[in-house]
């Protein structure tokens, strides 16, 4: 008796849309821009403990994107671009080079810069809260406590080590990810198109995409090629000019007793020309020619006749 087992396998393919490269760990993507409202971005006393928190209710919040959890091992994916009002405050590629995670940290104010926190420290309370800011010295933040139903807001004192906590957003992104994204519509928003880099003072959240790197990476060597040519053909050209001049002054060397240059040239006779009535100093002296003939004397014989 002979018994047959088939294996069918199925493979389920998933598209999203606009067209871009599927992670190979689909989780929920983050494809779309995301704005954070304006309301948002305030600090929340949390109890217990009274821990000081942004928007520290995300599940029912609309300042986080939709899909958003708070739990430790949630991720947008494929995610390529932090929501705006976030900035990108870490990115580590453990295990796999081509697989990148990034955690997205809110921005508050320029004197208050949350970062990312070592998840393995992370417990209890804290256990879902990727971003925190510690201050240097005594900051004056605005917090909003809830007590009895009443809601009040109070200036409160943030001193080291206390500081403020808030829920990042994690995002899991692969290579291919980000060269189709960026070859599938060149169109569309930085901050839905790469992985965005934002700082933390760019509340705008604008900043300098994985695109954008290899744009300057490409740009750089170009024009850095462009300027060694054109400093070789100036060089070059400097020195045929600075050739030219030089056959005159040969010319002139090879004939010694050609006269000089119009600009250079004096007359010959300048030298003999007169000034007022003397004779020139550099002629010599001329003497009457002496005769050849002797003197001629009368004879003695002749008579001498006087007058009477």
């Amino acid at each position: 008796m002979e018994i047959s087992t088939k294996v069918q396998i199925v493979t389920k393919t998933t598209t999203y849309h606009p067209p871009l490269a599927i992670s190979s760990f689909p989780s929920v993507p983050l494809i779309t821009p995301f704005a954070r409202p304006a309301n948002c971005g305030g600090i929340y006393a949390r109890d217990p403990g009274d821990i000081l928190v942004i928007d520290e209710q995300p599940e029912s919040s609309s300042c986080y994107p939709p899909g958003f959890a708070t739990d430790e091992s949630s991720f947008f994916s494929p995610g390529l671009a932090c929501p705006s009002g976030y900035w990108s405050a870490c990115m580590e590629s453990t295990g796999v080079n081509t697989i990148t995670t990034v955690t997205c940290c809110p921005i508050y104010r320029s004197d208050v810069s949350l970062s990312c926190v070592d998840p393995a420290t992370l417990a209890g309370v804290w256990k879902s809260q990727f971003c925190t800011f510690i201050p240097a010295r005594s900051v004056p933040v605005p917090v909003t406590r809830s007590s009895n139903g009443r809601t009040s807001t109070t200036t409160s004192t943030l001193v080291n080590p206390g500081g403020i906590n808030a829920f990042g957003i994690r995002m899991v992104y692969q290579s291919s990810d980000v060269v189709t994204a960026s070859s599938s519509s060149s169109s569309s928003s930085p901050s839905s198109s790469t992985a965005a880099n934002l700082g933390p003072d760019s509340a705008g959240g604008s900043g300098l995409s994985t695109g954008g790197t290899i744009a300057i990476a490409v740009v750089i060597p170009v024009a850095v090629i462009a300027a060694i040519i054109g400093f070789f053909l100036l060089r070059k050209s400097r020195r045929a000019r600075a050739a030219q001049p030089a056959a005159l002054p040969a010319q002139i060397e090879e004939n010694p007793h050609k006269p000089s240059p119009y600009y250079d040239y004096k007359p010959i006779f300048a030298a003999h020309q007169y000034h007022g009535g003397e004779l020139p100093t550099n002629q010599a002296s001329a003497e009457l020619p002496a005769s050849s003939e002797s003197p001629v004397e009368l004879p003695a014989e002749a008579q001498r006749h006087e007058m009477r």
